[in-house]
């Protein structure tokens, strides 16, 4: 499923409204004013149990305003890794009531995963789900496509 998922970009930018994506973009951006820009990223050890969830909001003049970090128990491949990153800081975005905000993602195959609407009751396709849902409750939230050393 992974495979085919990084095949699919075409559409990806009107699959959602809450997604789209820019492939030219290799610069660091910042938001407009009122707005804060989320960078996130998991960490996942080559060896060993856990992974690492991160992330920074930073405001439109690129000062850092948070940092998060949570560790997660288990083993998880990086795409895993990446949904439970984005689930994470929904969540604390939600129950921080942060609103306009730019999420950045690196990892073109969770960009698909989230912009597709085939029904997958597997375990990233409800990491999935719950991201969809996350981004319907919060006001004026978007995930952007940016390249991986963009972010």
């Amino acid at each position: 499923m992974e495979w085919s998922l990084a095949q699919d970009v075409s559409g990806v930018a009107s699959s959602s409204a809450h997604v789209s994506t820019d492939f030219s973009t290799a610069h660091c951006s910042w938001p407009l004013v009122r707005y804060v820009k989320c960078n996130f990223d998991a960490s996942v050890p080559l060896y060993g149990q856990g992974v690492g969830l991160g992330w920074i909001l930073r405001d439109h003049y690129g000062h850092s305003i948070h940092t998060g970090m949570v560790y997660q128990e288990g083993s998880f491949n990086p795409l895993i890794a990446e949904a439970l990153t984005a689930r994470e800081v929904l969540l604390w975005l939600k129950s921080n009531q942060f609103h306009h905000v730019v999420l950045e993602i690196d990892d073109l195959l969770l960009v698909n995963a989230i912009t597709t609407y085939a029904l997958d009751f597997s375990y990233l396709g409800l990491l999935v789900q719950d991201i969809k849902n996350l981004l319907s409750e919060i006001d004026d939230v978007s995930m952007v496509y940016v390249r991986k050393y963009v972010n």
